[in-house]
């Protein structure tokens, strides 16, 4: 699995061991018959490490001494002696000198590496926060899961400590839908600040990774856009990188941008795997002849072989674009959903449950349908649960309304209530209606079953509740989307103890203008 920092490690690979500030060096005429003279030992050690090396012996000779030892690591390591530098660092980290903890761990095997740094930065935040930025790095190279849930973890304490390099990976994790520990408004006012310093490579990479977070999260896509066309602006592999990357925003925002899909072609060519992801989703998700859907695949595949993070949307899409058309290949798209859902894609898993209910590329079965639709409830993305479940409701896979009822509360534990209304906007009247009355039925307004079967009772409380929650659609259309969006948001108020009344629940889309951004972290 590719690491978080893969974006940018090639601009920030010194920052990791160069951004540690020592302690100032000691001076040398504490030494006995000194040949370093005048000059600090660390200075004598970048000038003359043979003098060097005899004054920090004779210091060695009076007793242990982890500054001393550190010293001589160095000097064995501008020799390239590993070997010594190793011994010297482990001795002079043994006898109590912090700070040749990091040094002895770019030396180890990583996970040895990983519980020195671990370690020294549980005795010292002035060395933890570069410690746990190292160690982090280190887990994400080796990319095992539980490796990768812990670099987040190190990242977030690193980041606590005041470390402006690991915004940049929580950026990204957190504008791919994971959980960091911090919130997305406070992480961005830190990252904005880290720029207004201006260092020239956090410039870059903290500007790409706040942009993604901003477009992401916060839904901010105008500072998004203001921070891609400033890296953008600046040339080079990053410089195109950003290019394709605003290409891509714009190209999802508005899919007959001309420029956007011409600037996605030519990122694609140079082979920038974002905007042959990106250019590929395009073709898969709107053309409507057969061969271009099938580039559109192709395209995504190639850029999932470049970057494997991409395979859970990449092979989701491939999914619904191989479902698509009159020549659909049912089978193969099924086989995609497959592999999105293989990475926890709830949205794929969702796409199982549908498949499985229908027999549509696979084998009819109610109870593999289930399975699926428990483990979307169970992703990231629990909406796209509650809708597989809702799909199965009155079939043998799921009979009951007060289940129905209980994945829509877990859902609502777990995510905002507005973004659960969004994603059942979609669902049929049928469903809507089964919904709803599951819902009248826990509140003891329904004795019914909830069969999506509207009659006299159910019509009393749908006109009762459209005055009661205000939604004005229920004039002209009967069980409008509102309804069922101003219930959810009433149940998710009064679930965080609001009180109930709608236009104080989440319903607020989030603030698009830079300004109204700022403002609202």
């Amino acid at each position: 699995m590719r690491c978080f920092l893969c974006v940018f490690l090639a601009g920030a690979a010194v920052i990791a061991g160069a951004g540690i500030a020592e302690p100032a060096s000691r001076p040398s005429d504490e030494n006995t018959a000194s040949r370093c003279g005048t000059r600090s030992l660390e200075q004598c050690v970048a000038d003359d490490p043979t003098s060097a090396r005899a004054d920090i012996l004779a210091i060695l000779k009076k007793g242990p001494d982890g500054y001393a030892e550190r010293l001589l690591g160095d000097i064995a390591l501008s020799d390239k002696d590993v070997d010594e530098a190793r011994e010297r660092y482990r001795s002079a980290y043994d006898s109590g000198d912090l700070w040749a903890a990091p040094k002895l761990a770019k030396l180890l095997p990583p996970a040895a590496a990983i519980t020195i740094l671990e370690g020294v930065a549980a005795q010292s935040p002035e060395i933890g926060k570069w410690a746990l930025y190292d160690a982090a790095r280190l887990r994400e190279h080796r990319g095992a899961d539980e490796d990768l849930i812990k670099a987040l973890i190190d990242h977030a304490a690193a980041y606590r400590l005041g470390n402006s390099w690991s915004t940049i990976p929580l950026a990204y994790a957190a504008a791919s839908g994971k959980s960091t520990g911090i919130k997305s408004g406070n992480l961005a006012a830190t990252m904005e600040r880290y720029l207004e310093e201006g260092d020239a490579d956090y410039l870059i990479h903290g500007r790409n990774a706040l942009a993604a977070l901003y477009y992401s999260v916060l839904g901010c896509e105008e500072r998004g856009a203001e921070l891609l066309a400033d890296v953008a602006a600046t040339g080079g592999e990053e410089g195109a990188k950003a290019a394709s990357q605003l290409a891509e925003r714009k190209s999802q925002a508005d899919p007959t941008d001309a420029n956007a899909i011409a600037a996605l072609e030519s990122g694609a060519k140079a082979g920038i795997p974002g905007s042959m992801f990106a250019l590929g989703r395009h073709l898969a998700m709107t053309a409507t002849d057969a061969a271009e859907r099938q580039r559109g695949v192709t395209l995504i595949k190639a850029a999932v072989a470049i970057e494997p993070d991409r395979a859970s949307y990449g092979f989701y899409l491939v999914g619904d674009a191989l479902a698509t058309g009159d020549k659909a290949d049912l089978a193969g798209s099924a086989e995609a959903y497959a592999k999105s859902a293989a990475t926890g894609n709830g949205w794929a898993q969702m796409r199982l449950t549908f498949a499985y209910r229908d027999g549509r590329g696979v084998k009819k079965s109610s109870a593999k349908a289930a399975q699926f639709a428990r483990q979307a409830l169970a992703s990231d993305s629990p909406q796209s649960g509650l809708i597989a479940i809702l799909s199965l409701y009155g079939t043998p896979a799921d009979p009951s309304s007060d289940r129905l009822v209980a994945a829509l509360r877990a859902t609502l534990a777990s995510t905002q209530a507005v973004v659960v209304a969004d994603a059942l906007e979609g669902v049929d009247v049928n469903q809507r209606a089964k919904l709803l009355q599951s819902i009248w039925r826990q509140r003891g307004l329904f004795a019914g079953q909830a069969d999506g079967i509207i009659g006299r009772e159910s019509y009393r409380i749908f006109v009762s509740e459209c005055r009661r929650r205000g939604v004005s659609a229920c004039r002209t259309e009967f069980l409008p989307p509102d309804l069922l969006r101003a219930t959810i948001l009433h149940l998710a108020n009064t679930r965080s103890g609001g009180n109930g009344d709608i236009a104080s629940s989440p319903l607020t889309r989030k603030p698009n203008d830079a300004r109204q951004c700022h403002a609202s972290i």
